[in-house]
This record gives structure tokens, sequence and C-alpha cells, in this order.
């Protein structure tokens, strides 16, 4: 009961600000702290492919026979052609796959069936642009790296898509983005 008792009175006093805990720099970290870290960890596109492959080995070759499927169905000549048919709002940028990292920090686990229905249905009239960010406080100094922070599934999707469905090399797969200006680990954590 004293613990149950000290969490409520923690709580007012940090509502009522009493014991200064309510500092912007408090918060921050209380926020991060939902986070898997309060330093950002980022992954690329394949990196986190075959994070998901090693989990489940039948998942390269499901996500190979639904994209060949798909492009075979679709009347596609070639990934270029499907990519402008995205939907976009404004001016768009492409940028390669493999200029994009994952936030593995922000960003929730991949849905194994969320993918296989992204792929397996596959309409680019309901592809929204990948929201990314140029992170200028990277430790590892990839300052010029596209940052996805929402929009995971669809960046591997697309990857999945053009290089299974349409055999590309991942270098050559572009997709579309809208490129935010958030910065740093304020920005990074919406706060």
């Amino acid at each position: 009961m004293a613990s149950t008792v000290q969490t409520i009175d923690d709580l007012k006093a940090l509502i009522s600000n009493k014991k200064g805990l309510a500092r912007s720099n408090d918060y921050a970290a209380q926020i991060n702290a939902t986070y898997h870290s309060d330093e950002d960890l980022f992954v690329t596109v394949d990196q986190r492919l075959q994070e998901l492959y090693a989990k489940d080995s039948d998942l390269e070759m499901l996500f190979r026979s639904l994209a060949e499927g798909m492009v075979a169905a679709m009347s596609y000549e070639t990934y270029d052609d499907l990519i402008k048919d995205i939907v976009g709002m404004g001016e768009i940028q492409y940028v390669p796959v493999t200029n994009v990292d994952i936030n593995d920090t922000m960003q929730r686990w991949p849905d194994r069936e969320k993918l296989i229905d992204i792929v397996s249905e596959f309409n680019p009239d309901f592809v929204n642009r990948l929201r990314t960010y140029l992170d200028t406080k990277r430790k590892d100094g990839n300052v010029s790296r596209h940052v996805a922070w929402d929009g995971q599934h669809t960046v591997i999707a697309l990857y999945i898509i053009g290089v299974y469905g349409f055999g590309m090399m991942p270098e050559l797969v572009t997709v579309p983005v809208d490129h935010g200006p958030l910065n740093g680990p304020v920005s990074r954590r919406m706060i």
C-alpha cells in the first residue's frame, strides 16, 4: 500500500511540478523511456528484411512469389512505371531505397501479415510516401541518409517488389519520400 501511495504522490507532484520533475529534459527522458533506448539505432531496409527472414525462414520465398505474381498480374513493364503511379501530394522526391534507414528506436517491429497483404494486393493508388528526415546529429556521421519515421511497411514492400518482382538491384529501386524538417533529438521524438 505504501508503494501505491508513494506512486500516486509522485504523480501528483509531477503534475503540480512540486518536485521539479516536469522540466522539459525530464519530460523528454520519460518519453524516451518508452522507446527501445534514448539513442537512435538505424537499420537499412535490407538489414530489416534480413532480420525478418532470420525469424521466419519461409518469408523470403513467400515475398519473392508474391512480388513475382503481382508484377506478372499488373500492366507495368518496369518498376519506374509503377512507382510513378503512387499517389503524391505536392512536390515528390524519389530516393534510392539503399539511401533510406529505418529509425529502429521509433518504429515498431514490422507486421508480417501487413507486409504480405501489401505485396499480394499491391496497388500504387494506395501507397503513401515515406515520411523522412535527415538527422544532422547522427553519431555514425551518415547525415545525408533519409531516416524513415513513418512508412516502414511501405519501404519494405517497395524493396520486395523492386528486387524480387522486377529483378532490380536494390540501389536502383527508388521510393517516394516526403522529406521533413525534423532534426535533432527533440524533434526526433516529436516532442
